[in-house]
């Protein structure tokens, strides 16, 4: 697998860096600055593993910047909003709340590396497929830990699909809560929508075996 980067991107590498780490820092666009094709590259050429991750699905690098644009409005946002609610009803401290909404924000990014056309079908996905959708965390964690985010972040990052006893961080373990929720009660082409009152009974069943957190989803339940 190859990457290109011009000479003038290889010049400005450090510029790019700069960038990057400045919206970490104190800016409202990281996401806006992640999906440009330029910064994905050179975080890929940063990290070898990411490669890897790729060839394993015999995939072949391309930045999916849609992919990010399609969900930032809806599920994202909605994931974001239904964490900070849970980590509220939880007394979270702000501190670690600003980290949650920063993993909420971050947690699908992985996803700039899977071709579209998977996320976009719209009829049931096949099992290389599904293969292909379960790389995003990992290759998320792995794109961003070459730059100054806070390790909790990266963890949630690429633990938000595990179980809770695979995913220790109540940060993480919130996070993976919305999501689920969010995804339920979501419509999508390719599955029903649940009701929000189904969907915190499923979360429940999945929190008796283990899943997730059930004083999270009894969280949820008391917004």
């Amino acid at each position: 697998m190859s990457f290109n980067l011009s000479v003038k991107q290889n010049i400005n590498k450090t510029s790019l860096l700069t960038l990057v780490e400045n919206e970490i820092k104190t800016g409202d666009n990281l996401l806006s600055v992640l999906e440009k094709r330029e910064v994905v590259s050179l975080l890929t050429l940063m990290n070898p593993n990411i490669a890897k991750i790729l060839s394993s699905q015999n995939l072949t690098f391309n930045v999916y910047s849609e992919n990010i644009k399609n969900i930032e409005k809806s599920h994202i946002s909605r994931v974001e909003l239904i964490a900070d609610k849970i980590a509220l009803q939880m007394n979270i401290s702000f501190e670690e709340r600003k980290l949650l909404k920063q993993g909420a924000e971050l947690h699908d990014y992985g996803k700039i590396l899977i071709p579209s056309y998977i996320l976009e079908k719209e009829n049931e996905l096949t099992k290389k497929e599904k293969s292909i959708i379960k790389l995003h965390a990992d290759l998320g964690y792995e794109l961003l830990s070459s730059t100054s985010i806070d390790k909790r972040v990266l963890m949630m990052i690429k633990n938000h699909h595990r179980s809770a006893d695979k995913n220790p961080d109540i940060l993480g373990q919130i996070l993976t809560v919305a999501d689920i929720f969010a995804a339920l009660t979501e419509q999508r082409v390719y599955k029903i929508t649940y009701r929000k009152e189904d969907a915190i009974s499923t979360l429940e069943q999945y929190s008796k075996t283990g899943l997730v957190n059930n004083n999270i989803v009894t969280a949820l339940r008391n917004i």
